[in-house]
C-alpha cells in the first residue's frame, strides 16, 4: 500500500513539475519577447532615404 502511494505521489509530482517549468518558459518567453522589437528593413535599392542628384545617382546605379 505505502509503495502504491510513493509512486503515485511521485508521478503526481513529476507531472506538477512540468506543469510548472512549462509555465516558467512560456513566462520567460513572453518577457523576452516584449524586450526585443524586431525593426523591418527595407530595401532601400529603389527608395534612397536621401533624394539624390543625377549625376550622383548615376554614379551608384540608383534609377531617379
Amino acid at each position: 500500500m505505502k509503495l502504491k502511494l510513493k509512486k503515485i505521489i511521485e508521478l503526481e509530482s513529476k507531472k506538477l513539475n512540468e506543469l510548472v517549468l512549462k509555465r516558467l518558459k512560456r513566462l520567460e518567453l513572453e518577457k523576452t519577447n516584449k524586450k526585443i522589437k524586431v525593426k523591418k528593413k527595407t530595401n532601400n535599392l529603389f527608395e534612397p532615404k536621401k533624394k539624390l542628384s543625377r549625376s550622383k545617382a548615376k554614379k551608384t546605379n540608383i534609377i531617379t
